[in-house]
């Protein structure tokens, strides 16, 4: 009885291994393939009207140039742009 609750046991503990080094696999082959493909660059005009902060919270580059209009222009890799908020 306690042979039978062990192989199940390890049954369970192997898919949940199997299962994980599976999904990291497919989250780094991903990460890969955007890594070494980037899609192209676009500029979009976002239509934002008297702010008066600009909030970046990672790893970007930023040019804030002062004017008498407001407008706001996003060059981003297209991969990328629709979590662009």
């Amino acid at each position: 009885m306690g042979s039978l609750n062990n192989q199940k046991a390890i049954s369970s503990l192997l898919i949940i291994i199997i299962v994980s080094a599976t999904v990291i696999v497919a989250i780094g082959a991903v990460t890969l393939y955007l890594w070494f493909n980037p899609g192209e660059l676009i500029t979009e005009e976002m239509d934002y009207t008297d702010f008066t902060a600009v909030d970046v919270s990672s790893a970007f580059t930023v040019e804030i140039t002062q004017s008498s209009s407001y407008s706001i222009l996003i060059t981003a890799d297209e991969k990328i742009f629709d979590n662009i908020e």
